[in-house]
């Protein structure tokens, strides 16, 4: 291929294709990551340097991450995967920069605004106002992972929500970096981001890519319903490029499921049919 297109049809010369990564390294909040070309090469996100704290607390990293991929690889397409609270900070930064980007990925979030997560959001408002934001939320973690755990029959962890492979649930719960809580703030950014992104979701442009993927087994996303109903509100806005996938057998993590080599070349199949369209 001697040059390529960003989503508008501009022909740019360069290489194939780069790929950003936004997701959940820090479970309770966002840590961002940017892999180049193999996805191997980490970015910037929750490490031994920038811990989750710091990383949940500094939502704009995608931003440093897609303007560090630009000034380094100028000419070629970027295309962002999110998971989980990566994927809700990706559709709030391609609902106001997807002009900066060339497509997206999406899997297993939602931005549902119902009555729960209005209460929620009360709930966690109300806590703000007799309490320091940097400490712990009395009420986010039993609303949110406590809640999604209670829905597992027989569980033989609180993480069992995350995957049915025994081995990556143990990894996970073994990695410092990973299930703990983080501040009331964060929590609240958090919610700030869902409502941002349900409220603004009509400005990403009708044939802009959208890969979306939720699990039939997934709590956090209401079972993959939440996903589904994100596809129609995109069908309902005027989106005419977007796929949905459902993995019936996958709770959260399907890239950390039994069959997740299958899930990820789910992902790489329509990343090549959209580099074969540039």
């Amino acid at each position: 291929m001697e040059g390529t297109q960003n989503w508008r049809g501009e022909r740019e010369a360069g290489p194939p294709a780069e790929v950003g990564v936004s997701r959940t390294r820090c479970p309770s909040g966002p840590a961002l990551t940017a892999a180049t070309g193999d996805l191997e090469r980490m970015g910037a996100g929750c490490n031994e340097t920038h811990g989750p704290e710091e990383a949940a607390r500094k939502p704009t990293l995608g931003r440093f991450v897609i303007d560090l991929i630009k000034q380094n690889h100028p000419k070629i397409p970027i295309f962002c995967f999110g998971h989980s609270l990566g994927s809700i900070l990706l559709l709030r930064y391609a609902s106001h920069a997807y002009h900066r980007i060339n497509g997206i990925a999406c899997w297993n979030s939602g931005i549902e605004t119902n009555l729960l997560a209005i209460i929620g959001r009360i709930i966690l408002s109300t806590e703000r106002k007799f309490m320091d934001p940097q400490k712990r939320s009395i009420f986010a973690w039993r609303l949110t992972f406590q809640s999604w755990a209670n829905k597992i029959k027989n569980k033989r962890t609180e993480f069992d929500w995350l995957s049915h492979d025994k081995a990556q649930v143990d990894k996970y719960i073994d990695d410092k970096l990973c299930g703990f809580d983080v501040s009331l703030q964060s929590w609240l950014d958090i919610a700030d981001a869902v409502f941002y992104s349900n409220q603004n979701l009509s400005n990403i442009p009708a044939n802009f890519p959208i890969h979306l993927l939720g699990g039939g087994k997934d709590p956090c996303t209401n079972y993959g319903r939440d996903m589904e109903k994100l596809a129609a509100r995109l069908k309902h806005s005027g989106h005419s490029n977007h796929i949905l996938k459902t993995i019936v057998e996958s709770r959260h993590e399907t890239l950390n499921e039994l069959k997740r080599d299958d899930y990820a070349h789910i992902f790489l199949e329509w990343l090549n049919s959209q580099l074969n369209q540039i």
